[in-house]
């Protein structure tokens, strides 16, 4: 968790190149909640696995807590939204 939020602070105040810190936040929330299930993700997707101990350096997709867990999916659902509107994945 603690990546993810450093990696997102630097998305939002990098000026140029914001692909590369795009890249780390996405990655950082593969590795917390698992691959995007389809484009249109919602945050009410059922979690898998049992709640567990959540910004460990161990935490998982089945040990994250359930509401910390569709907070991220959330997240995730606004940077695709931006990815969008900035131009688009790169082919």
């Amino acid at each position: 968790m603690q990546q993810l939020i450093a990696n997102f602070n630097e998305l939002i105040t990098t000026k140029a190149e914001w692909r590369a810190s795009y890249a780390k936040v996405d990655a950082n929330l593969t590795a917390l909640v698992g691959p995007a299930e389809r484009p249109d993700e919602t945050p009410t997707t059922p979690p898998t696995g049992t709640a567990g101990a959540v910004g460990t350096a161990g935490t998982t997709p089945s040990t994250l807590d359930p509401a910390v867990r569709a907070k991220l999916i959330e997240m995730r659902n606004h940077l695709i939204a931006f990815e969008k509107v900035a131009g688009g994945p790169r082919l």
